[in-house]
Formats: C-alpha cells, sequence, structure tokens
C-alpha cells in the first residue's frame, strides 16, 4: 500500500516530482565527479604489492630552494644503498624521456624510463611477459631490448604478439628497439607518471658521480619484518664510506627522509589541502541538493497534510507515514541517479578533460566511493521529511499541517543562500588568481612568442634562426635550454675560496634570448657571440645572495662544474616555476655548442602575430633546413604558460560547475519557495488590499519578510567565502609567489549578484499575488 500511494503521488504532482528529480540529480553528478576524482587522488600508489615496505628517499637542505624537499638522487645511491644496508632488500631507480616512434608512417610520442635491474622488485607494475631480468640487464641494454606497456602493444600491434617485434623512434639517430616484454598499463593514481617504454639503465661502479647529476627518483623495499628506522639509523655510516658524497651532505646540511609509497604524493605538495577544499565543494553541491529536495517535500506538507490526516485516521500509524516518505525519496532517488548516470555518460568526453575518463573515476575497485554518497544523499533527503510528516499531529493536519513547520522552510533557504553566496564568492577568488598568474609581471613579456624545439647540429640551428629573422612576420628569434616556468636545473655556487654560498639556477641561451624575451638588464650588458665562454649574466637574486654590495660587474664566481665565471651583466628577477624567483646564472649559448653534435634547443619566435599565413611561413623556412625526422609542434608561450598553471585552471572550472549548478539548485528552491508562501498568503494579502495597501507596498512587505533569511544568509555565506579564500591562497602561497590579494569587491560583487537573483525572483513571482482581484481570492 505505501509504494503504491508514493507512485500515485509521483505521478499525479509530476511537475514537482520532475523538479525534484532534476534538482538532485545536479547535485549528484557534482557530488559524484569530484568525491570520485578526490578519491582517485588520494588513492594513489596503493595499488603496488607489498607497498606497506616500499619508501621513497627524499632530501632536505635547509641552503637549498628554501628547505624545500628533493626527491631526485644521484645515480649511485640506489644501488649502493641495497649493497651497503642489510634491512634493504631492493632498490630502484629511474629517469625518462620522451621518444617519438615512427611505426607504419605513424608517429606516436612515448614516455620512457630507463631503470634499473630492482625496478620490478620495488615498483611492482606487473608483467604479463618476457624475461624482466635479461632485458633489464646489460645484456638486454646491448640487444636494444626494451618492455612496453600492453596499451602501448595494443595500439602498435592489435591483438598480434608483440615479442620479437622492432620499434623504431623518429629521430636524427632512428633508433631500433626489440620489444622482449610486455608490462600492465600503469594506472593513472601512480606518483610515476605515464609511461610505456621500459630500458635498462647503464650504471658503471667504476665511473660514477655522487655530487652532480641529481636526476633519478629512488625507492628502496625494506626487508619482512625490519623497520624503516633501522635503514634511517645507518644513514650517517653509511654516507661516511663515500668521501665525496660526505662532503657534500655535511657543506648543504642534507637530512634524509623517507616517505611511505602511499604517502609520497602528499609529501611537501598541497595535494591533501586541495583534496579537502575540492571535497568541500563537492559536499556543499550534494547538500544543496539534497536540502533543496527536502525544502520542496515540505512545501507540500500543507497540500498533503488532510491526506496523511485520512491514512492515520484508517489504521496508519506514524511509522507508516515515515516509510510512506522513505520510499517515495527512493523513488526519486532511483529516478536521480538514472538522470546523472545518463548525463555523465553523455559528457563523457568534457568529463575526460576537467578530470579524468568517467571509466577511471568510477573504477569497480572505488566503486564504494559514489556507493557512499549516493546512500548519505539518500539519507539526508529521506530521512528529515520523513521525521516531519511522520511527527504531525492530527489536529494540525486537518487545519493543514501549518504547526510551526515554516521555521524548517527558512532553516532550509537560509543554508541555500548562504552556500550560494559563499559559493558564488569563491568562485570569483579562484577566476580572480587563474587569471592574476597569466597576467602579473613575470619579468619578461611572451603574449607574442611562438615555441618550437629543433634538433640538429649548431650550424643547422644558426641558419634557421638567420633565416627567420629575415622574415617580416618575425622581430626577433631567442635560443634557449629551456623555459622559465619548467624551472632550470641546479648548481652549487662557490666563492674564490672555494666556500659553499648557496645553491643557483642556470640556464643555456644565445645573445638574442634576453631582447626576444624582453627581460631587462639593470646593470651592464648583454654578453655577444664573441665573448668568451665564461662571461655570464645573473639575476639581481643572485647579487644580493652573494653578498654583494657594490657593482657586480666583472666579479668572478665559482660553480659546481668546476668552472670559474665572469659576470658581464646583471638581468632583472623573473619568475621561475609556480612563481618563484631564485638565483639565477644565465650562460652563453656558444659555450655548450659542438658542430658534430646533435642538440635540441628551443626557438622562442617573436612574431607580429600568429595569424594562418605567417604560421605558414615559420614552417616553410625551418621545413627547407630541418633535418630530423622527429616531427616538430609549434606552441605559443602563452599556451605553455597556461599549462604550466593548470591546477588553478582546473580548481577554477570545478568551482565554476559548482557554482552553476547550487545555483540552478538554489533557484529551483527559492522558487519553490516563494510560490509555496505566496499559495499559503494570498488572503492575507488580500485583506491588506481592501485595507488600502497597494501592489508595491505588498512586494515590499513580502521582500522585507524575505530579507529576514536572506541578509543573515548573505553575511554567513560572506563570512565562509573569507576563510575559504584564505586557506585557498595560503595553500597556493607554498608553491608560489603569485597570489592576489582578497579584494573586499569580490565579497560585496558577490553578495549583490546573489541578493539581486534573490529578489528578483521574489518580486517576479510575487508579482501576480500582489495583483490579484481580493475579492475572488476572499471568496
Amino acid at each position: 500500500m505505501i509504494t503504491n500511494y508514493s507512485l500515485r503521488y509521483l505521478w499525479k504532482h509530476g511537475n514537482n516530482s520532475i523538479t525534484r528529480v532534476v534538482s538532485l540529480s545536479l547535485g549528484l553528478i557534482v557530488a559524484l565527479l569530484i568525491f570520485s576524482f578526490v578519491g582517485l587522488k588520494l588513492s594513489y600508489n596503493r595499488f603496488f604489492p607489498d607497498k606497506e615496505r616500499v619508501y621513497q628517499v627524499w632530501t632536505i637542505s635547509p641552503q637549498f630552494s628554501g628547505n624545500e624537499a628533493d626527491f631526485q638522487m644521484v645515480l649511485p645511491l640506489a644501488p649502493n644503498m641495497a649493497n651497503d644496508i642489510p634491512q634493504i632488500e631492493a632498490a630502484a631507480h629511474y629517469t625518462d624521456a620522451l621518444l617519438q616512434i615512427n611505426h607504419k608512417g605513424n608517429l606516436y610520442d612515448v614516455g620512457m624510463l630507463y631503470v634499473n635491474s630492482d625496478f620490478f622488485k620495488v615498483l611492482d607494475f606487473g608483467v604479463i611477459s618476457g624475461d624482466v631480468s635479461r632485458v633489464l640487464s646489460p645484456e638486454g641494454r646491448a640487444a636494444n631490448e626494451v618492455l612496453i606497456s600492453k596499451r602501448l602493444a595494443e595500439l602498435l600491434f592489435d591483438n598480434d604478439d608483440p615479442l620479437g617485434k622492432v620499434i623504431e623512434t623518429s629521430s636524427t639517430s632512428k633508433k631500433r628497439y626489440v620489444v622482449a616484454g610486455v608490462f600492465k598499463t600503469p594506472p593513472v593514481n601512480n606518483t610515476i607518471g605515464n609511461f610505456d617504454m621500459l630500458r635498462y639503465m647503464n650504471y658503471d661502479t667504476e665511473d660514477y658521480i655522487w655530487t652532480g647529476s641529481d636526476l633519478y627518483p629512488t625507492f628502496i623495499k625494506i626487508r619482512e619484518g625490519n623497520d624503516i628506522a633501522e635503514v634511517e639509523a645507518q644513514m650517517d655510516e653509511f654516507v661516511k664510506r663515500y668521501p665525496s658524497y660526505h662532503d657534500y651532505v655535511k657543506d648543504w646540511q642534507v637530512s634524509f627522509s623517507f616517505v611511505p609509497l602511499d604517502k609520497t604524493t602528499f609529501f611537501k605538495s598541497n595535494v591533501k589541502q586541495i583534496s579537502l577544499l575540492m571535497g568541500t565543494i563537492g559536499l556543499v553541491a550534494m547538500l544543496m541538493a539534497c536540502l533543496n529536495y527536502v525544502l520542496l517535500t515540505i512545501s507540500s506538507l500543507s497540500e498533503r497534510s488532510k491526506t496523511i490526516a485520512m491514512l492515520r485516521c484508517n489504521g496508519a500509524k506514524r511509522i507508516d507515514v515515515f516509510k510512506m516518505l522513505l520510499v517515495e525519496t527512493l523513488w526519486i532517488m532511483l529516478a536521480a541517479l538514472v538522470l546523472s548516470v545518463f548525463i555523465i555518460l553523455c559528457l563523457s568526453k568534457e568529463i575526460s578533460l576537467l578530470f579524468y575518463d568517467v571509466k577511471v573515476l568510477f573504477a569497480i575497485e572505488r566503486i564504494w566511493i559514489p556507493a557512499l554518497v549516493c546512500l548519505a544523499a539518500f539519507l539526508v533527503a529521506a530521512l528529515i521529511p520523513a521525521a516531519i510528516f511522520s511527527s504531525v499531529k492530527l489536529q494540525y493536519a486537518f487545519r493543514g499541517g501549518k504547526e510551526n513547520r515554516t521555521w524548517w522552510k527558512k532553516t532550509l533557504l537560509f543554508v541555500q543562500v548562504a552556500c550560494t553566496t559563499g559559493i558564488v564568492i569563491f568562485l570569483g577568488i579562484t577566476a580572480r588568481q587563474s587569471n592574476y598568474v597569466l597576467t602579473a609581471d613575470h619579468g619578461y613579456q611572451y603574449d607574442k612568442i611562438m615555441t618550437v624545439a629543433i634538433p640538429g647540429t649548431t650550424s643547422t640551428q644558426l641558419t634557421i634562426r638567420e633565416e627567420l629573422l629575415k622574415q617580416t612576420c618575425v622581430e626577433d628569434v631567442g635560443i634557449s635550454l629551456g623555459f622559465p616556468m619548467w624551472g632550470y636545473s641546479g648548481n652549487p655556487i662557490y666563492d674564490a675560496q672555494g666556500n659553499l654560498l648557496f645553491s643557483c639556477r642556470w640556464e643555456i641561451a644565445d645573445e638574442h634570448y634576453i631582447p626576444t624575451m624582453q627581460m631587462k638588464i639593470v646593470e651592464g650588458r648583454n654578453y655577444q657571440s664573441s665573448d668568451a665562454v665564461n662571461k655570464v649574466l645573473v639575476n639581481e637574486t643572485f647579487v644580493k645572495q652573494y653578498g654583494w654590495e657594490d657593482s657586480p660587474l666583472g666579479k668572478t664566481f665559482r660553480k659546481g662544474d668546476g668552472g670559474t665565471y665572469e659576470i658581464v651583466g646583471v638581468v632583472a628577477d623573473y619568475q621561475m616555476g609556480d612563481g618563484w624567483v631564485q638565483p639565477i646564472v644565465i650562460h652563453p649559448f656558444n659555450a655548450y655548442l659542438s658542430e658534430d653534435a646533435v642538440n635540441t634547443f628551443w626557438f622562442n619566435i617573436r612574431m607580429t602575430d600568429f595569424s594562418q599565413e605567417n604560421m605558414k611561413t615559420i614552417k616553410e623556412v625551418i621545413d627547407a633546413y630541418y633535418t630530423s625526422d622527429w616531427q616538430y609542434s609549434f606552441f605559443t608561450f602563452s599556451e605553455r604558460m597556461r599549462d604550466n598553471y593548470y591546477h588553478l585552471r582546473h580548481l577554477r572550472n570545478t568551482v565554476l560547475i559548482a557554482a552553476l549548478v547550487t545555483l540552478i539548485i538554489s533557484l529551483i528552491g527559492l522558487i519553490g519557495y516563494i510560490g509555496n508562501e505566496m499559495q499559503s498568503r494570498r488572503k492575507e494579502v488580500a485583506i491588506r488590499k481592501v485595507c488600502g495597501a497597494t501592489p508595491m507596498e505588498v512586494l515590499k512587505i513580502l521582500s522585507l519578510r524575505l530579507s529576514y533569511v536572506v541578509l543573515p544568509a548573505v553575511i554567513v555565506g560572506v563570512m565562509a567565502a573569507v576563510v575559504g579564500g584564505r586557506y585557498y591562497l595560503d595553500i597556493l602561497k607554498t608553491n608560489s609567489d603569485l597570489t592576489a590579494h582578497l579584494s573586499w569587491w569580490l565579497f560585496v560583487s558577490g553578495a549583490l549578484l546573489v541578493m539581486m537573483i534573490v529578489y528578483g525572483i521574489n518580486i517576479i513571482s510575487s508579482y501576480k499575488t500582489a495583483n490579484e482581484n481580493p475579492v475572488e481570492v476572499i471568496k
């Protein structure tokens, strides 16, 4: 009987039912996506077997990068730790590279890892076929053998057995690799990243460097029954066995941290804080949808109270009414869930751009997350109206069920307006931050720069540059090893007596780079092609950190590479990475030239504009002298900058979706609330009009009553946005100097926008009631 009554009511009041389904489904979509995304972020590396025995090695130095942790170790660390420390069962390290594979005329960019023989003993991604011990050995390297992922095997060879097949790279050297094994495709929730090829990395015990080339993330696996504290206790003795490394650790005051594999993603990062922030946004969206459902359901109490009273008079108990509302909510929830799944599937391509592939987000091993979200949403949406409806007394039910239930509706409306205000303002904060990092003064101008990587000999690269400069659409061309937003490699700086001072970042660039990037030389001059190779540029922070109070021009310093360099100019500080300013040394391009060697440098081309015709001209010039099979691509510097701050845009876009959804949900709830209020106050309005009130006065009275709920709610929402905004910017400050301020106009404009929408809907919804014929209403 309960189920039949619930279904009949839902069918009879189809508009109300559809409204509740749509409102609930919108909140479910946002909550399901965000919580699944957060769950994926928090599950990194948990798929590895024996993960509780695997640790990543990190180092921390107060003299390097502001006490930041570094995960890249020197090459000899992993094998020697495994040999010297008995508690360590195996140690693995790797370095990565990007290859371009030419297969049947099709080019594919493939990530490759160069690894040692213990890689799978420590980081077991799972081997499908092949002899790993041979492939990851000197014999395997000599035979050019590689392991490829299942994903790459299916891409290149379909269902054919890939073992023994040859893969050829698209490069000047045209390397050929033999597939000797297949491993499982790495899940997205691994800290190493996206890769599809593995090759053995040579390690010569007689020729290794302990004090440089720190490019190798390192992991150790301790033996069963041992504790990581036993490894930590032996590190001092281990370091002393290698004098040059001991001196390095002592000079730099290096300390070691061994971070559990499933926690290394969160070490010295803001992943957990951002996940908490996104989780809060998802929770707000879900609560808004659930509370809006409750509001719409309670608003029908006056309409349904007599029916409930009749059921009670005919023997139904309060528990029966309670069950009836639970069943009704269950049907609504199922319909909303079906609609949510349908919308998610229809927007799967767009969702993959913002989060991950839908199949990854809702993978079977994490299906408990969306299930828990649905259960929580059902309990919140079902229990409150069920408790209210079942507690209505019979004497009040026959009078329309108005016994002190308006406070429920006002409370729910208060929460909705407060949440909407907070999230709309927070959207403004994230949007301003995302725009601020792109428009702030980075110390160089990049808006008209096109970038392209060109491998080749020195003469080829210089010829291409000269030919590009002849084009009318090209203003200047600068060649560099990297980009500021990517960060630079580091090196220690020593004084003339050999005392360690600090660590610097270094770049290689030609004499055209500074003017092309429109960087400012604040003292001295730019280097010239005729200068000696030891002439360098430094930035202002380098001068300050060295301690020079007079002019640094002509002064010399020593760098960790053993060279002594003379300063010819000082460049104004410019931003690196996510916005840090660090001491920088810029070496001249000609210091690293070798006519026979093939190097890849970035061409930074300042153009008049990026029109299709100009891009065609640039491509024709490069193609005329381009000698590599590597398929190059053009990217504007602005695109690279946007990619560098993807995490900010991702959060902004997530908040934007959540803000739009909560706004829509609030509008639905507000329309329902005001409509119900107008229905219950029609006679009151009519009497006021009979007593001489004008429609405008009636609208003012109704708006004033609404203000008792809306104004406090907006104030609470603003306060919540202040707390959330400060928390968000504090998170960003741990990784960047580029953070916008919390301007007062963001809060005022957000609050006014919400109030304009609320009062606008109130006036539109109340206008008809305020202008009705009072005589007809009173009858």
